[in-house]
């Protein structure tokens, strides 16, 4: 059987197969105020299409125009992990002289082009990439290190798989912001879904640096969410497996042998097969516990709302409320859809001015405020050019409880 290797970052492969299946729900009337759910920790969505969990995991842009080309997952404040294939093709050979900080000739995606995008932390560049010597895709350590232009704060970082490859028939959910179908342009929803670990001889890759499993195809799949795949655009995102301690970062979207939405063999790098680089290449980064003062998103100090929805040429525009408590001192609202879309983001205060307006080119859209006033505020989703298309909306509220403060840590 053939490998399918990615001609470009983004087409190479990977996001979410079955998470397409569910019928869309149908949309309350764009002038209608609605609220907004609130988000509880928990390891997945049942059925789960579209997710606002798993917080670590980032879309890849250009940033001169925000388009999604792969996902990441953050695993130290600073430090990103991706697919070597979104920074340079298929190979770097084995001198490792290719592809590289010191010579950025190798790149088909320079670093400084990129941005990279959270749902519940604003937007930051990268940078450096650091690619292993002796890349090859589909054979050995498709996996990137992003040193990212700043710190993100008020994320835990992820932890890497340190502990032993998973055994076959192991459980692992993947996370991505790619295509549900490659016969659909929906790259920029974050998608989860289950897959269960088997032999990697159908894709013809080494066992011995990959994670693969079956995928049967849309139309024999199990229920959404349960039975899924990879498709372009989730490269370099994050497979994550509990062998005992929490998820953990089992693998990196990798490829496959066939198109996402048929019956396929796909594959992730093996984290642990290349954990001594990464280790190597992080430094004291890799899993620090806390980033910044804020409190962690998903933990005690932080509540999360989300909302989701369609819009096209009829229904242009929706509308959402969330409370904001008088102990809140930061505020933040992501948004994020479809790429074929153009979408504006409003936010503020029920009956007080806008605080906030995202204005960007495309779908990819983000609000911070320190300080916000109580009380019921508004946020504002509208479609500019009429596409047809889901987004995701995520706000994020961070109390009074700074982690540390005079040197001493506080007791929660």
């Amino acid at each position: 059987m053939r490998r399918v290797s990615p001609a470009r970052a983004g087409e190479g492969w990977p996001v979410l197969l079955c998470l397409l299946c569910c019928p869309m729900p149908p949309l309350a009337v764009a002038a209608d105020w609605q609220p907004m759910d609130q988000v509880f920790p928990q390891p997945r969505i049942a059925n789960g299409v579209n997710t606002a969990l798993w917080p670590t995991v980032a879309s890849l842009q250009f940033r001169q125009r925000p388009l999604h080309f792969c996902s990441g997952v953050l695993i130290g404040c600073r430090t990103l992990l991706s697919a070597a294939h979104c920074f340079c093709g298929a190979s770097v050979g084995d001198d490792g002289l290719r592809c590289q900080p010191d010579n950025n000739g190798g790149f088909t995606t320079p670093p400084e082009s990129v941005e990279v995008f959270f749902q519940n932390a604003p937007p930051v560049g990268v940078e450096a990439v650091w690619i292993q010597p002796g890349y090859e895709f589909g054979e050995r350590h498709d996996v990137a290190v992003l040193t990212l232009s700043k710190a993100v704060e008020g994320l835990r970082p992820g932890s890497i798989n340190s502990l032993e490859t998973p055994a076959l028939g192991t459980v692992g959910t993947l996370v991505g912001y790619g295509q549900s179908d490659q016969r659909v342009v929906d790259y920029g929803i974050k998608r989860e879904g289950e897959v269960t670990l088997a032999s990697c001889d159908p894709a013809g890759v080494p066992q011995d640096q990959h994670l693969c499993w079956n995928f049967p195809g849309l139309d024999a799949a199990g229920d959404p969410g349960t039975d899924s795949n990879t498709c372009p655009g989730d490269s370099g995102g994050p497979l994550f497996v509990d062998l005992g301690f929490g998820p953990r970062v089992a693998g990196v979207t990798s490829g496959g042998i066939n198109v996402c939405q048929s019956q396929d063999t796909a594959f992730d790098a093996d984290v642990y097969a290349n954990r001594n680089w990464i280790r190597w290449r992080t430094g004291a980064d890799l899993g620090a516990r806390t980033c910044g003062q804020l409190p962690m998103v998903g933990e005690p100090g932080t509540t999360v709302f989300a909302g989701s929805g369609w819009l096209d040429g009829v229904i242009t525009e929706a509308r959402y409320t969330f409370t904001v408590d008088t102990d809140i001192k930061r505020l933040r609202v992501a948004l994020n859809g479809d790429d074929q879309m153009n979408l504006d983001l409003t936010v503020g205060p029920r009956g007080g001015m806008v605080n906030c307006v995202g204005r960007r080119p495309g779908v990819f859209e983000f609000c911070e405020v320190r300080d916000p006033r109580a009380g019921v505020w508004e946020v504002v989703v509208r479609n500019i050019d009429g596409q047809s298309g889901e987004y995701q909306l995520v706000s994020t509220l961070f109390d009074d409880r700074v982690l540390f403060r005079d040197g001493f840590e506080k007791i929660f």
